[in-house]
């Protein structure tokens, strides 16, 4: 059905690396790219990165899932107002802020003072999967799922497609294989292995490199060959958080 099926990892604002890694790709007609979700916080270029994926998902060329930080960053609008003063009224939407929101925030608030509006994004972000399947075989998620939820029997919630690390990581157990974001393998390579998506032995392989990080970089693989596409690590510019 497709040539290539090429899924993305967690971008978080770092424009020059996500162009990088699109340039990369032999993308046609007859391929499907899925991004795994974290478009926005951290790196300079938050909503640059945000209309590159909203551009390809109205485009049809791209399916796009929803990450913890598009979550947070519904979370903090669903309570405050862009034209106000940029504040957290709680934990929750504070949280935002410090975890890399300022950069979205600052370029949303640039946004609205020359359009009047952010809802064009606000919806974008609202109407994001937090899950995706082909044929069952075959699963997309930001970070996996609640193991113990499912295992329970009970109905899983959009967040529990969202925030889930070791509890997922370690705990998974079936034959479906799991593409997931969230965790850089940063946190888990041993030292001086070369970063780059980690196949697990539970059938789980993470794409999240580091986007944002100064060794990091944006990953893609195209799952029907496991060919792996890397930016350029070189490709590196953050601006640290006013608030």
């Amino acid at each position: 059905m497709y040539d290539h099926i090429y899924v993305i990892g967690d971008i978080h604002g770092m424009y020059y690396r996500l162009q990088g890694i699109l340039d990369k790709l032999e993308y046609g007609e007859k391929d499907l790219l899925i991004f795994l979700g974290d478009y926005v916080d951290r790196g300079e270029y938050c909503l640059k990165c945000l209309d590159v994926v909203y551009d390809m998902v109205k485009s049809g060329k791209a399916v796009a899932l929803k990450g913890n930080h598009e979550r947070m960053m519904e979370w903090y609008f669903a309570k405050h107002d862009i034209a106000g003063a940029k504040t957290g009224i709680d934990e929750e939407t504070e949280g935002w802020l410090y975890c890399g929101g300022s950069n979205t925030y600052d370029d949303l608030k640039r946004y609205y003072e020359k359009n009047g509006s952010i809802e064009k994004y606000l919806d974008f972000v609202k109407e994001l999967p937090p899950v995706m399947s082909l044929n069952n075989k075959v699963f997309f998620s930001h970070s996996g799922f609640n193991v113990k939820k499912k295992m329970k029997g009970e109905e899983l919630s959009e967040d529990d497609y969202l925030w889930n690390r070791d509890g997922f990581l370690g705990d998974y157990d079936e034959e479906a294989v799991w593409y997931v974001g969230h965790t850089p393998v940063q946190y888990i390579l041993q030292e001086g292995e070369e970063v780059k998506p980690m196949s697990l032995e539970n059938n789980i392989v993470m794409m999240d490199t580091g986007s944002y990080l100064s060794n990091g970089c944006i990953s893609a693989m195209d799952i029907l060959t496991n060919k792996l596409y890397r930016s350029n690590v070189a490709h590196y510019k953050m601006k640290k958080s006013n608030f």
